[in-house]
C-alpha cells in the first residue's frame, strides 16, 4: 500500500513538472523574452530595470503594430512546442570601448580619443533578426559605429575646444554630447533591437611629436594672457591715479574758494570794528595795548616762565621816578620826600 502511493505522488509531481515544462515559463528580472505562436510575435515581455536613461516612451516603442509588451517578471503561460515557442535574451547593460584611431582636426592637428558606450538589448524578435542573437556580434557592430561617428563629431572642432587654459572655451561635454547623440541615432535607427544607456570620453591622447608643440602653445597663450593681466593693471591703476588727481584738485579748489569767502567775510567784519574804533583813534589803541599785554601774561603763564618788564622812565606813570634828580633836592634821582610847613599836622601834646 506505501508503495503504491509513492508510486502516486511521484507519478503526480512529473506530470506537474511536464505540464510546467510545456504550458508554463518563467523570465527574470535581467531577461527580456520574446514569446511566439505559430511562429508569429505574440508578444515580448521586458521587466523595467529601473535605470536613470529609461523611460516610458522608449519601453512602449519596443512593442510593434499591436504586439504587447509586458513589463514584469515571473511566470507565464503557453502552448506546449510546436505551438508556442519563446526566446529569451540577457538584458543586463553591456560595456564596449570604441577602437583608438588617430584623427585630425579642422586645425590639423592630430588626437587619439577613446570613447566607451553601455548597450542592452531591448527587442529579443530584433536582436534575433540582426544579430541571430549573438551579443558579440552586436557589440561589435556597436563599436563599429563609434569608430565611425565619432570623427565625423570631432571634425567640427579644433584643438582649442579640447586643450585650453580658459574654462570657458572647453567645449569637452558639447562633443561628448553630440557623439552619444550621433551613435544612438545609428545604433537604434536601424531597429537592431538594442539601445545606448550611456556614453563618455575617457580621455583624449596626442601624438608625441604634437605633445611638445600644444605645451609650447599652452605657455605662449598663459604668457600672453599675463601680459594682458598686467597692462589691464596697469590701465586700472592709471585711470585711478587719474581719478585721485582730479579729485583732488576739485578738493583743493573748493577749499581755495571756501578761504576766500571766509576771508571776505573777515575782511567785511574787521572794516565793521575798524568804523567803530575810527571814532576814539586813541581809545582803539588802548584796546589793542591792552590786549597785547594779556597775551603775552598768557603765554608766559602756560610756559611758567615769569614775565619781565624793562621799561624807561620816559614811559608813563614811570616819569616820576625822575623827578627827583630834575629838583636838585634830596638824594640824586629820588625824589625830594619834604613835607611842605603848610600841610603840617599839630599832635595831640601841642607840639608839632
Amino acid at each position: 500500500m506505501a508503495k503504491r502511493w509513492l508510486t502516486t505522488v511521484l507519478l503526480v509531481m512529473i506530470t506537474v513538472g511536464l505540464v510546467s515544462y510545456l504550458f508554463v515559463f518563467s523570465v527574470r528580472v535581467d531577461q527580456v523574452a520574446a514569446q511566439y505562436r505559430l511562429g508569429k510575435l505574440r508578444r515580448i515581455i521586458r521587466p523595467p530595470l529601473e535605470l536613470a536613461g529609461e523611460t516610458l516612451l522608449e519601453r512602449q516603442q519596443v512593442g510593434r503594430g499591436n504586439v504587447p509588451v509586458v513589463e514584469r517578471a515571473g511566470w507565464f503561460l503557453k502552448l506546449p512546442w510546436p505551438f508556442d515557442k519563446v526566446r529569451k535574451q540577457d538584458q543586463r547593460v553591456n560595456y564596449v570601448d570604441g577602437p583608438l584611431t588617430q584623427m585630425q582636426l579642422p586645425d590639423e592637428n592630430q588626437l587619439i580619443p577613446r570613447v566607451y558606450a553601455t548597450w542592452r538589448i531591448i527587442d529579443p524578435d530584433l536582436f534575433e533578426s540582426s544579430f541571430m542573437g549573438d551579443p558579440e556580434a552586436a557589440r561589435e557592430r556597436v563599436k563599429e559605429i563609434i569608430g565611425g561617428r565619432t570623427p565625423e563629431v570631432f571634425g567640427g572642432y579644433t584643438l582649442r575646444d579640447l586643450v585650453n587654459t580658459d574654462p570657458g572655451q572647453l567645449k569637452f561635454d558639447q562633443i561628448e554630447e553630440e557623439v552619444y547623440r550621433e551613435v544612438k541615432q545609428a545604433v537604434e535607427g536601424p531597429d537592431y533591437g538594442i539601445e545606448i544607456c550611456d556614453l563618455g570620453i575617457t580621455w583624449i591622447a596626442l601624438p608625441e611629436d604634437a605633445t611638445s608643440a600644444v605645451f609650447g602653445r599652452m605657455e605662449l597663450e598663459r604668457t600672453t594672457e599675463s601680459e594682458k593681466l598686467t597692462e589691464e593693471g596697469k590701465a586700472l591703476k592709471r585711470q585711478m591715479v587719474a581719478r585721485a588727481n582730479k579729485e583732488r584738485e576739485i578738493m583743493l579748489a573748493n577749499a581755495e574758494a571756501d578761504a576766500r569767502r571766509i576771508r571776505a567775510e573777515g575782511e567785511a567784519e574787521a572794516g565793521k570794528s575798524y568804523e567803530v574804533f575810527a571814532r576814539d583813534q586813541e581809545f582803539a589803541i588802548f584796546l589793542r595795548r591792552l590786549e597785547s599785554l594779556k597775551l603775552m601774561a598768557t603765554n608766559a603763564e602756560e610756559s611758567r616762565r615769569p614775565l619781565t618788564f624793562v621799561l624807561s622812565t620816559q614811559t608813563p606813570p614811570f616819569g616820576v621816578l625822575d623827578s627827583g634828580s630834575e629838583a636838585g633836592t634830596g638824594t640824586p634821582g629820588l625824589p625830594d620826600l619834604t613835607v611842605p610847613d603848610a600841610v603840617r599836622i599839630p599832635t595831640t601834646d601841642g607840639g608839632e
